[in-house]
């Protein structure tokens, strides 16, 4: 076994205060694995989706759909992703129906295929 250098060596202390760390975060990892798994999911769910897909194709909940058919001018089955760029996030907002998460999911797919929305 090889001896270690003093500039390498640490003190029982400091020992017992990365210890300490160490356990703090282990209370954590499972949140931080189950946010990087959902993250890593959202990534994955939105890597084949292209401008060109038809909305009622793309990989969204019912929800958000019904709320985009809903939207002046939006046709699933003719409609593309493109298309969502001539609707306002302000407008979709407004819609019945627009919580959190469905807005959370639109916003999510403009992020991952490089869409952006009026404002």
């Amino acid at each position: 076994m090889a001896k270690l250098s003093q500039k390498s060596e640490i003190s029982y202390e400091q020992y017992c205060k990365a210890l300490h760390t160490v356990k703090l975060y282990s209370k954590q990892i499972a949140i931080h694995q189950t946010e990087v798994q959902m993250d890593i999911a959202s990534i994955s769910r939105f890597l084949s989706v292209s401008e060109d897909m038809k909305i009622e194709d793309l990989p969204i909940s019912i929800r958000t759909l019904n709320l985009l058919q809903r939207m002046a001018g939006i046709d699933l089955s003719k409609s593309t992703l493109k298309d969502l760029e001539l609707l306002s996030l302000t407008e979709l907002a407004r819609q019945k129906n627009a919580g959190n998460r469905t807005m959370f999911e639109i916003e999510e797919l403009c992020l991952y295929t490089g869409i952006q929305m009026l404002p």
